[in-house]
């Protein structure tokens, strides 16, 4: 069931993560436009008391994995 990590998924996902953060960033944060979920959360969360997007979105992910764990099982985060 599970796959064997290839380094070229790796690379896809960090290369995502990438993308998405410089977009955060230079372009939500700086032009004020909002998203919804988690983004538009953590956003809002840096407008209101000036925490960092970095920080609460990491913990807010970690929140949905969790709850995610617990209400699929272990196989979820696999």
């Amino acid at each position: 069931m599970l796959k064997k990590i290839n380094i070229q998924h790796c690379i896809v996902v960090l290369m995502a993560s990438a993308f998405l953060a410089f977009g955060l960033y230079n372009v939500h944060s700086v032009s004020g436009v909002t998203e919804g979920g988690i983004l538009g959360m953590s956003l809002l969360l840096q407008h209101w008391l000036d925490i960092s997007p970095s920080i609460s979105g990491f913990v807010m992910n970690s929140i949905c994995y969790a709850m995610g764990w617990k209400i699929l099982g272990k196989m979820f985060i696999f």
